[in-house]
């Protein structure tokens, strides 16, 4: 299996960080219940995709 290529792992890591942006979002607008189950994605949705976001960025400048 062959790694990931870097625009992807961006973009994979945009999209966790749009969904811990969008899901309290929903939750404010009370379009989804807040529960503990939707924040704690929204949490970890946010924070995974920042440290994907970071690691991928120190690999990709590293190369270059």
């Amino acid at each position: 299996m062959k790694p990931l290529s870097p625009v992807r792992l961006l973009i994979f890591a945009a999209l966790l960080e749009v969904l811990g942006v969008l899901l309290p979002a929903l939750m404010v607008a009370h379009v989804l219940p807040s529960t503990v189950l939707w924040n704690v994605t929204a949490f970890l949705s946010g924070v995974t995709g920042l440290f994907i976001g970071i690691v991928v960025m120190q690999r990709y400048f590293k190369r270059k």
